[in-house]
Formats: C-alpha cells, structure tokens, sequence
C-alpha cells in the first residue's frame, strides 16, 4: 500500500517456474530489468547486486529474497553466517524500505521487502526523521524504475569473496493507472484597481518540466554508503558484525595510478580555452540584483 500504513513489509512471494538467470548491476546504471517471476543469480558475498523493476502509477511490488543454507552453497561451517539484506529504492535513488534474513550452516534465508503503491500524493509525506528506520514513501510519487538492492553481509570477514545463490522472486500488484491529468490554467478575472499588480496563476503542465533522468544520460550511480536499522545496532552481535563490515571496507593501501584519471576531464577544458572560453571564471565580475515584488 501506499500512504498511512506503509511499513515495508508483504506477503513473501512464492518461487514460479521457469526460474530465469540473471546478472544483477554494479550500479543504478547497469541494473538489469526484472519484472514478475523468479530470477536466479550468483552474488559474491560482501557485494550488492541491484536490479530494477518497472512500475506505473497504481502499482506496487514485492520481492523475496531466498538464499540456501550455507553448507548446500558457500561452504559455511558452524558459527558462520551471511546475512541476505534488501532494499528498495525510489527513482530518485532514495531507500524506502530494508528487510534482512540471515543464513547459516543448516538454515536458509529468506527476506520479503514491499514497496508502497505508486501515488501522486505521495510526495506529499513527510519523509522518517534523520537516524528513524521507519519505511519511507514519499519518493513513491512518480512511474519509473524502481530498485531493489541485495547484499550479502557476512558476519566473518574472511568469507568475503565467496560466491552465493540467490533467487527473487517478483510479484507486481494493482492496476497500471497511467499518468495523473494535471489540472488546466484558470482563467484570470479582469483586473481591478486594487490588484492590477497581480499576476494570474496556472498549474504546471508536463510539458513545461525539464526532466533529466540519470539512466538515460548515464550518470547515475550507487551511493557509497553503508546503512542500518535502528534496531539492528543495540545488539551485540550485529554491532561487532558492522564493526567488522566498516573494517573490512576501508582501503588499507595506497590505491594505483589507474585508479584515478583526468586525462577527459584536461582535454575538455583545453578544447574550451582554445575556443576562448573562460574557464575560471577570471573575467566575471559581480552583479547587484534588486528583487521587486512580482518577481520583476
């Protein structure tokens, strides 16, 4: 559902046949479309594979997350664990939900996440408060791409690496609506001597709206961040597992040459300058604005 009530959770989705392979993307950018039915991949542990999933508005869905036990798969003895961890993202790049599960030796897991139905209105929402877990529909407001993240967090460092299976099972619920009317322009009333300075008002219209999507420029990206819960940290053993992943993460040596270039970033600005275009804005000088009443 969307809206009052939503809190990230559904009814887990059952496995359909025939299950389909499918690589999940390092990134919004390279994410894979995966619509309704299940869908197999192999996800190296430490790693977040991303897939998205088309949604008109109207429409909702959920996901199911299933990994073998450990022992069937990577290899796990006792003691050891990986987590199974999803998260569903809006358009705008923005988490609205995290469920996790995690597996063992002799124990699957198996984590459902849902997403809000697609609203208008739903912008209208106030988004959780900064450190809340509470799930989070206000970005739920427009048709797109809508994301779904899953990584495998190992409770062992030294597992990092390894290779699981992972299946989604993806169910779509609701009725495509298609996109909103938007209301049309007033017309105004003729002036009067007490409000002549006023200017009419109108609604916005589709077409008045520059809309760049970052997928299709391609310039989106993966935020380079590491979420939790709030009721995931208070306890003991996740927090020296979080201890552990942060560890694991930070980079222990200097990184090659190779790791950075600006070699395109230098032939822009030297085709720039050689069309004699100020590039450090030397030749800029400050303006003084007067703001009107009217906006004139």
């Amino acid at each position: 559902m969307g809206g009052l009530g939503y809190d990230g959770t559904g009814k887990a989705v059952a496995e359909k046949k025939p299950v389909k392979a499918v690589v999940g993307g390092s990134a919004y950018s390279n994410a894979p479309q995966i619509g309704a039915g299940t869908w197999s991949d192999s996800v190296a542990i430490g790693e977040t594979a991303v897939y998205r999933v088309r949604l008109d508005h109207g429409q909702r869905f959920r996901v199911t997350a299933s990994a073998p036990a450990g022992s069937e798969d990577a290899g796990l003895t006792s003691g050891e664990a990986v987590t199974t961890r999803v998260t569903l993202f809006s358009p705008a790049r923005l988490a609205m939900t995290t469920t996790y599960q995690s597996a063992a030796v002799d124990a699957p897991a198996r984590a459902t996440a849902a997403s809000p139905e697609v609203r208008v209105r739903n912008r209208e929402t106030p988004s959780p408060v900064a450190g809340n877990a509470a799930a989070d529909w206000s970005t739920a407001s427009v048709a797109g791409d809508y994301f779904v993240g899953v990584q495998l967090d190992p409770i062992q460092r030294y597992l990092i690496g390894r290779v699981m299976s992972v299946r989604l099972s993806v169910a779509a619920d609701g009725e495509a609506a298609g996109q909103p009317q938007y209301a049309a322009s007033s017309p105004s009333a003729p002036p009067s001597p007490t409000d002549s300075d006023r200017r009419p008002t109108s609604c916005f219209k589709p077409e008045a709206l520059n809309v760049i999507i970052g997928n299709e420029v391609g310039t989106a990206m993966l935020q380079d961040a590491i979420w939790a819960t709030a009721d995931k940290l208070p306890d003991l053993a996740d927090a020296e597992q979080t201890t552990k992943f942060i560890k694991a993460s930070i980079i222990s040596e200097a990184p090659p040459e190779t790791a950075k270039s600006n070699t395109y970033v230098e032939k822009a600005l030297a085709e720039l300058k050689a069309e004699g275009i100020d590039v450090k804005g030397s030749e800029s000088a400050p303006l003084t604005v007067t703001l009107n009443e009217g906006g004139d």
